[in-house]
């Protein structure tokens, strides 16, 4: 039994890792979300990306195309 992968296989596999340090305030806040949302810690983290990136970033993008 080598290095089987565990879990289910995804077209957008996740290799990334990061590390952030957290106030009391915002960790409670992440967690808020997480449980609200009935989503993971790390799916509230990419969507607030993902926001963050098409509020700012967006109009920009399309404006290149």
């Amino acid at each position: 039994m080598g290095n089987k992968k565990v879990g289910r296989p995804t077209d957008n596999p996740k290799t990334h890792r990061i590390t952030v340090r957290l106030d009391d305030g915002t960790y409670t806040k992440l967690n808020q979300c997480s449980e609200k949302l009935d989503i993971s810690v790390s799916e509230v983290v990419r969507e607030g990306i993902d926001n963050i990136h098409d509020q700012y970033l967006g109009c920009v993008n399309r404006k290149k195309e």
